[in-house]
């Protein structure tokens, strides 16, 4: 695999050129490159992106999630007390201001990560590192054009290809500003889209880290529940999960994170564990959804 353009930090300096072939070698280089800004570090309690939290943990349709005695103040108290590399928060701030609804997606896909690790602490999840590997798990859609973020239409065969190239570039970004301490972060950004059968990309692997499996439930669930721009109608909560059953028994999404999610919305959060979920599809898919369909 190869970057089709240089890849370049938000202070304009060279990570990787175009066309090198992501190799260890070229993993190492990157984050001996990255070393003068390793270590420089920022609390996330910023009141801007404190309100921005706060607004996502309080939307409607994850209101079964958060609405639980204490879960909102601990996510809150969790997201105050991390920590991320200084320059690469300041990258994620500004999809703030080119794609909303990116920078959103962000945020969400951390707080639910550390919602649900913070049920699994028996499995071994922490939940200030979920937060973390969420938040950062689509980083390479900064260097995504923002026409091509929030593209209405359906996307050319060039553009879908472009957008499917990002995790490459999450895996470089992170390699530069995290070094050997961000392994598991990169490794979350670059697999979350394979499944367990191994159909998934960029690498069309089977076997996926706890974090990964974590990450990737949270994300397709709020890529299928939240707003897009390429399409008219989000699906509902009952797609969504359907979705994500028929993924989970036709062995391509890893049981544990499905069940979890589901019995978010069940009444009275039964226990995961041993609850029982139908295969029957309840509520259909949205209709005018343009995402996987391609412009002649």
């Amino acid at each position: 695999m190869k970057l089709d353009v240089d890849l370049k930090d938000n202070r304009g300096r060279l990570i990787a050129g175009a066309d090198r072939e992501i190799t260890p070698g070229l993993l190492r280089a990157v984050r001996e490159r990255g070393k003068p800004r390793q270590k420089k570090f920022v609390l996330l309690k910023q009141p801007q992106f404190l309100k921005d939290v706060r607004s996502v943990i309080h939307e409607k349709i994850y209101n079964p999630i958060f609405d639980r005695p204490g879960v909102r103040e601990r996510i809150l108290k969790l997201v105050r007390s991390s920590r991320i590399q200084s320059d690469l928060f300041l990258e994620i701030l500004v999809l703030r201001k080119t794609s909303y609804h990116t920078y959103r997606h962000f945020l969400l896909i951390g707080v639910l990560a550390a919602r649900m690790a913070d049920s699994l602490k028996y499995y071994g999840f922490n939940p200030g590192l979920s937060f973390v590997y969420g938040l950062t798990h689509d980083i390479g859609k900064i260097r995504l054009a923002p026409k091509l973020l929030n593209k209405k239409d359906r996307l050319t065969r060039q553009e879908h290809k472009t957008i499917r190239s990002y995790p490459i570039m999450s895996l470089l970004l992170l390699n530069y500003y995290l070094g050997k301490g961000g392994r598991e972060a990169c490794r979350v950004a670059y697999e979350h889209h394979e499944t367990l059968d191994g159909s998934g990309y960029p690498k069309g692997i089977k076997t996926l880290s706890k974090y990964t499996r974590l990450v990737a439930i949270a994300d397709i669930f709020d890529a299928l529940v939240a707003y897009r721009p390429y399409r008219r109608n989000h699906f509902s909560v009952r797609a969504g999960l359907d979705k994500l059953i028929h993924g989970m028994q036709a062995g391509k999404f890893p049981r544990l994170p499905v069940l979890l999610l589901i019995s978010y919305f069940r009444k009275g959060q039964p226990n995961f564990r041993t609850m029982k979920v139908s295969t029957r599809q309840r509520d259909p898919e949205p209709a005018g959804n343009s995402y996987g369909k391609f412009a002649r």
